[in-house]
């Protein structure tokens, strides 16, 4: 598959954004709540690569539910460690917690 066929895949199955998971914190900053539970890392890390920008112009904080593994295989989260690499690499400034990372 091409990018654009793993990104429209992954599109398929998102749902938009309501206004509840547009979240003001004390600090009056707006979250966005991607929850990319059985997901592919592809079509993780594409869902992920749409909203960077939403993060970096709008100045929000995404959060990235990934999951602490209850449901995997091996009882282990299998995108944390590849979604850390990647906003690693694309200088992005984030916080991880336990199936889940904020972004900003």
């Amino acid at each position: 598959m091409n990018p654009e066929e793993i990104f429209v895949n992954a599109m398929k199955n998102v749902k938009p954004v309501k206004i509840e998971n547009i979240k003001e914190s004390k600090e009056n900053k707006q979250f966005i709540v991607i929850d990319l539970h059985r997901k592919t890392l592809k079509e993780a890390i594409s869902i992920i690569e749409y909203n960077v920008n939403r993060v970096l112009n709008e100045k929000v904080i995404l959060k990235i539910i990934t999951g602490k593994g209850r449901h995997s295989n091996t009882l282990k989260p299998v995108l944390a460690e590849e979604i850390k690499v990647f906003l690693k690499e694309k200088g992005l400034k984030y916080k991880e917690g336990e199936g889940f990372f904020e972004v900003w």
